[in-house]
């Protein structure tokens, strides 16, 4: 069932990611436990955003110059 919802729902969660960010997903990963019981939905984030230039994210979404 977990497996039918990660196939069902990657490209609108992924899509979901880069519109928020404006930035592009390298990878996503999906995974649960049962004892805890805890879910995880990983995306890695290519490090160029989409003119190029390399950043870093913010947790507000804003992006700043990669130091």
């Amino acid at each position: 069932m977990r497996r039918a919802f990660q196939d069902t729902m990657r490209d609108d969660l992924v899509g979901a990611i880069e519109s928020l960010t404006g930035r592009t997903v390298e990878a996503f990963l999906s995974d649960n436990l049962h004892e805890p019981d805890v879910a995880v939905e990983i995306f890695l984030m290519h490090p160029h955003d989409r003119d190029g230039r390399r950043e870093r994210a913010m947790g507000d979404g804003q992006t700043l110059p990669h130091a």
